[in-house]
């Protein structure tokens, strides 16, 4: 079976190597020249385990990566999958459903009988029903009848994407029982569960909630952690304290900020569909507001401490998260956090042990070899992600290198206040009161 998968990033690749894995023949069509270039020298821009060990294997047997018509004019593709971005509007919030639009509208003149169209894209609930359906049978051919329709929607970590595909359960609603089968046929190859739902709209709404549901998680311990603050708590020890031996409780413990594509987006599709019936999903739209707050609210912490301007601040952690490890900095809290360093006329350095250097300077920061490098007479540190390398670091060895009374700001609780302070350091963090 021939499987065309079309966009290549974080979603499209992993998926393109797995499919390959267990088998299939895939197609991979990307657009971007540079990305693409990558895979065919089996290099992928995505860190993810085992993922250049798959393309290397895969190339060229089980593996074709092609600009897309190249695909679509030369190979007989039984499925198509679309793993296109589907990005909100930085300023309005709302979804933008144009790549996924251009994506479908590229594939339509190729849809023959018997094939079968698998929508992974995150998208408002109806917009396979309402968009892509009436795009695709502008080719004369008709959904359920001539061709198949469903929507399985991506639900993979990234940094742990292929273990989860091949474990996760897979989520499949289709224009009818028979898009269900097909598309079935084709993922119970890939993970051993294969749930069915009712509807395109259920599965569409299923990610949503996925997401929107973990945010809301994150923005709990978030208001804790402010609470504790000023209450002259640690966040961290309580909640860690209070998860302990119950089983009721799994508490996340509060971060600097919740970042990535996924949840950042997901939540204000998720309130454009509730406000297009009429309705609204207030604990969520609050949640979001909770946490994309809180770059900002370190900033003025700090700035209750001294003046940030002309000084030295060294950011630890750039990436959307530190564990699983990526090298992705999409809407990662740390962005936000650069803007209103800049905003203060603060001096920025940056490291991560992740993410390539060319991307934190071209986000106007100067990039550091090391956190011994860049604590070098540094007035501030901000720990943004708790990378795991971040757990060895010698405080005694490296603080010590910071400016007398700098402040070591601690976004994860990765140390002890009393550890630093004996350092004559001050210490400040999320959720530390």
């Amino acid at each position: 079976m021939k499987i065309g998968v079309v966009g290549l990033g974080y979603v499209g690749q992993t998926l393109a190597v797995v499919l390959a894995d267990v088998g299939f023949k895939v197609y991979g069509t990307e657009k971007n020249e540079k990305i693409l270039k990558n895979i065919k020298n089996g290099c992928s821009h995505v860190k993810e385990p085992r993922i250049n060990l798959l393309l290397k294997k895969h190339l060229g047997r089980n593996l074709f990566v092609e600009k897309p018509e190249e695909t679509y004019n030369n190979k007989d593709i039984d499925a198509f999958v679309i793993c296109v971005g589907s990005p909100i509007d930085k300023k309005t919030k709302r979804p933008r459903l144009e790549i996924v639009e251009r994506a479908i509208d590229e594939i339509k003149d190729y849809i023959r009988p018997g094939q079968i169209v698998i929508l992974r894209s995150t998208i408002p609930v109806g917009t396979t029903r309402n968009i892509v359906k009436p795009i695709l049978e502008k080719s004369g051919l008709k959904a359920g009848k001539d061709f198949y329709l469903v929507f399985a929607p991506e639900r993979t970590i990234e940094g742990d994407a292929i273990r989860e595909l091949r474990t996760l359960p897979q989520i499949i609603g289709g224009i009818n029982e028979e898009s269900v089968d097909q598309a079935s046929k084709i993922l119970r190859r890939v993970s051993p569960t294969v749930i069915s739902v009712s509807s395109l709209e259920a599965a569409e709404l299923i990610k949503l909630l996925d997401n929107s549901y973990r945010d809301v998680r994150f923005a709990y311990a978030n208001e804790i952690a402010k609470y504790c603050e000023k209450a002259g708590l640690d966040a961290f020890e309580i909640i860690r304290s209070a998860n302990q031996g119950y089983k009721r409780n799994n508490i996340p413990v509060p971060s600097p900020g919740v970042g990535g594509m996924c949840l950042t987006k997901d939540p204000y599709i998720l309130m454009k569909c509730a406000e297009d019936v009429g309705e609204t999903v207030e604990l969520v739209t609050k949640a979001r507001k909770i946490n994309e707050v809180m770059p900002k609210r370190i900033v003025e912490n700090l700035k209750k401490e001294r003046s940030l301007e002309n000084k030295r601040v060294l950011i630890i952690g750039f990436a959307f998260k530190g564990q699983p490890e990526t090298n992705d900095i999409r809407a990662s809290p740390t962005l936000d956090l650069i803007e209103h360093l800049k905003n203060e006329k603060a001096i920025i350095f940056g490291y991560d042990p992740a993410v390539e250097d060319w991307k934190i300077k071209e986000l106007g920061v100067k990039h550091v070899e090391s956190i011994e490098e860049g604590l070098n007479d540094a007035d501030i540190a901000i720990f943004m992600t708790n990378h795991k390398s971040f757990s060895d670091i010698d405080m005694r060895e490296l603080f010590p290198k910071m400016k007398k009374d700098a402040i070591v700001y601690d976004g994860w609780g990765l140390f002890k206040k009393h550890d630093i302070e004996e350092l004559t350091l001050r210490y400040k963090g999320v959720g530390a009161g």
